[in-house]
Order: structure tokens, then C-alpha cells, then sequence
């Protein structure tokens, strides 16, 4: 299947492992999964990329339950209290600005940017900007922004923990003065 598609890092593997996890949380069947990639197949506008791939399943199967009526209780579970681990089930995933980046490192000044993510929530959040206005720039995905960056959460990692060590030295700083500025030069070694 992966040379079928033209699909041979191994990152594709990796990639298919999240399609995987959206498919499953949103429970579709194979035969929803089957009969979304034969109409595909048979479009005369085909997805170019695979993002547009994952997120054309996505609209086939939600348009043909829509049309059929289809209400899953399980679904509508799932829609609710499945929490997407990269954005909190918003759509969107916090990451560092591509601009910052220098030689493969996230500089300073740590601007950051938003993507979509590669769950349900964001696949939405990625469709409602395509077919739009044409002076809306349609964000980028998950899935594209790790093709371009694959360290990129060791980068936030490293940002995060250097804030949460600045956050600790400032507080207990700011402990140590409000104790040294109580202290009598009796209390002085």
C-alpha cells in the first residue's frame, strides 16, 4: 500500500499511525474507510498531498453519515470526551514559528505560531479555510509543519523546561530577599 501511493520514508509509516488514531477515535468502519477511498480514486479533483488526502476522508465519511442520517451514540461519546494529545482537542497546536528557526535550532526571540492539528478538531479547523476567501491564508498542518521541522517538540521541550527553571530561580529570588530583608545583622552568619 505504501508504494502505491508513492509513500516510502519512514516517516510515512509514522503518519499513517496518526490516521489510524483519528479513524479509530472517530469510529470509522472499514468499510466507511474503503468505500471514502474508492470515491477518491474515482474524483477528477483528487487530494494532492496527503494532508488533503486525510482530511477528504474525513469530509466523504461525515458527509455520508450526514446524508444517511447515521447517529452513533458511541461517536457522539467519543466527539466529546477523546482529548487529541497535541492540542487538547481545540484544532490548533502551539508550535515554534518556522521564521525562528536558525540552522535547525528555535532562537530567540521564541515567537511561536499555530498549526492545525492532525485530529478530527483540526482537519475541521483546516477545511473551513479552504474554498473560502482567497485573501485568507490557509494555515499550515501538523503533518506539513513536522515534514519541515521533525525536532520541533525537543525545541519546545527545551524552551519549556529553560521557562519553568527561570520561573523556579525568580521565585525562590524573590523568597531569599523577602527573607534577607526581615533579617537583623544578629541573624547574619
Amino acid at each position: 500500500m505504501l508504494l502505491i501511493f508513492g509513500l516510502t520514508f519512514a516517516e510515512d509509516t509514522a503518519m499513517f499511525a496518526a490516521w489510524e488514531a483519528v479513524f479509530e477515535a472517530n469510529g470509522y468502519s472499514l468499510e466507511e474507510l474503503e468505500a471514502a477511498t474508492n470515491e477518491i480514486a474515482r474524483s477528477s479533483t483528487p487530494p494532492r498531498t496527503r494532508a488533503e488526502h486525510l482530511a477528504e476522508i474525513n469530509r466523504i465519511i461525515r458527509q455520508r453519515r450526514r446524508n444517511q442520517g447515521v447517529v452513533n451514540e458511541d461517536l457522539s461519546a467519543k466527539e466529546v470526551f477523546w482529548t487529541c494529545p497535541d492540542c487538547d482537542s481545540c484544532g490548533w497546536v502551539t508550535v515554534p514559528h518556522p521564521k525562528a528557526y536558525v540552522d535547525g535550532v528555535w532562537q530567540p526571540p521564541f515567537w511561536s505560531a499555530a498549526v492545525t492539528c492532525h485530529c478530527l478538531r483540526g482537519i475541521q479547523r483546516l477545511e473551513s479555510y479552504r474554498g473560502g476567501d482567497s485573501g485568507i491564508q490557509v494555515p499550515m498542518s501538523l503533518t506539513a509543519y513536522e515534514a519541515r521541522f521533525p525536532n520541533w517538540r525537543e525545541e519546545w521541550n527545551r524552551f519549556v523546561e529553560g521557562r519553568r527553571k527561570l520561573v523556579k530561580a525568580l521565585d525562590l529570588s524573590e523568597t531569599t530577599e523577602k527573607l534577607s530583608s526581615r533579617a537583623t545583622p544578629n541573624d547574619l552568619p
